[in-house]
């Protein structure tokens, strides 16, 4: 088959391209465990009082049981509660700040400090632990 002068500069250059974007690809900077963490926090935090996404939350929860279709419904029906009590209170939440993240000792867990913001301007600290099992985050319901 013959191809034009212009055709293989094309395909040179289309294979370089290949060849440039694999060798880009596979130098992508690997996030850290502290990058990854507070990743991990904003989406929990997010999902709870941002978007009230509480089944994702409840998902991200460890209770040191695996929760049945009828638990996590009754927790998720819990976070609701609650969460329309504060707004009957205080309004919606506006944001909420991670404030300080303590490690342990042992480094695979840490408490997460933060605060919600409600449109009344009223600020709530709170604080969470968070550990790391096999790789994930998860937000400790007990010690």
């Amino acid at each position: 088959m013959f191809m034009s002068d212009r055709s293989k500069r094309i395909v040179r250059c289309l294979a370089v391209l290949a060849v440039l974007s694999v060798l880009l690809g596979c130098g992508a900077k690997k996030k850290t465990r502290e990058e990854l963490l507070k990743e991990f926090v904003n989406r929990a935090l997010t999902e709870r009082y941002l978007t009230n996404d509480y089944e994702a939350y409840v998902n991200d929860v460890d209770y040191g049981v695996e929760l049945d279709t009828v638990q996590q419904r009754m927790v998720i029906a819990m976070h609701k509660q609650f969460a329309d009590y504060q707004e009957k209170k205080h309004g919606t939440v506006a944001y909420v700040r991670m404030t300080d993240v303590v490690k342990e000792e042992n480094d695979s867990a840490c408490f997460v400090h933060y605060i919600v913001v409600y449109s009344d301007s009223t600020e709530e600290s709170a604080v969470m632990k968070v550990v790391e099992e096999n790789g994930e985050w998860k937000i400790k319901s007990r010690n």
